[in-house]
């Protein structure tokens, strides 16, 4: 991650140009024998509002922007 800002106790969190953990989501992909895996991923902005006073009754509203993933195929030999 390049850019993180932080208003934390306000409930407002901007992150830029991070990517997804490849390692993890692969393994999940694997567990659930789909035949994918995750080769590049970019996420160009994640905003993240979070009602601190409200949690329980209003949304937590992630914004995502300009994502990009590319998925190769596997095979599993299990």
């Amino acid at each position: 991650m390049e850019n993180v800002e932080l208003a934390f106790w306000s409930g407002k969190i901007h992150i830029e140009n991070a990517s997804l953990k490849h390692d993890k989501i692969n393994e999940l992909l694997e567990i659930h024998k789909l035949p994918l895996s995750i080769k590049y991923s970019f996420i160009g902005s994640l905003n993240l509002d979070i009602p601190w006073k409200n949690l329980s009754s209003s949304p937590v509203i992630a914004t995502l922007s300009d994502v990009y993933i590319v998925l190769k195929p596997v095979s599993y030999t299990h």
